[in-house]
């Protein structure tokens, strides 16, 4: 599992939310999100959708939720989504 600490809360299931867990992603989810990046002019670009999409269903959060982050946070889960396929900083990871 992942961690992020968000520098501002969102709201999620009726309740703020100052933390988001990530659960690494299941075969099944990859197949319903797709890859969170593409290779392109030898770099890695992040696709945005894929990655909201999986914000959404490793952190157990609505879509809703997703939409509320601001670029601090989303860029934070961004790297904790990319981290689970090998890309992203590294992020805080639990047991």
């Amino acid at each position: 599992m992942t961690t992020v600490a968000l520098k501002k809360p969102i709201t999620a299931h009726g309740e703020d939310v100052t933390v988001l867990t990530f659960k690494e992603p299941t075969g099944q989810e990859i197949i319903e999100c797709g890859y969170p990046m593409r290779i392109a002019d030898g770099g890695v670009i992040p696709e945005t959708g894929s990655i909201a999409k999986y914000i959404s269903k490793l952190a157990s959060v609505p879509p809703s939720s997703v939409r509320q982050l601001g670029p601090d946070d989303f860029n934070a889960c961004m790297s904790a989504v990319l981290g689970f396929f090998g890309e992203g900083e590294e992020a805080e990871k639990t047991s």
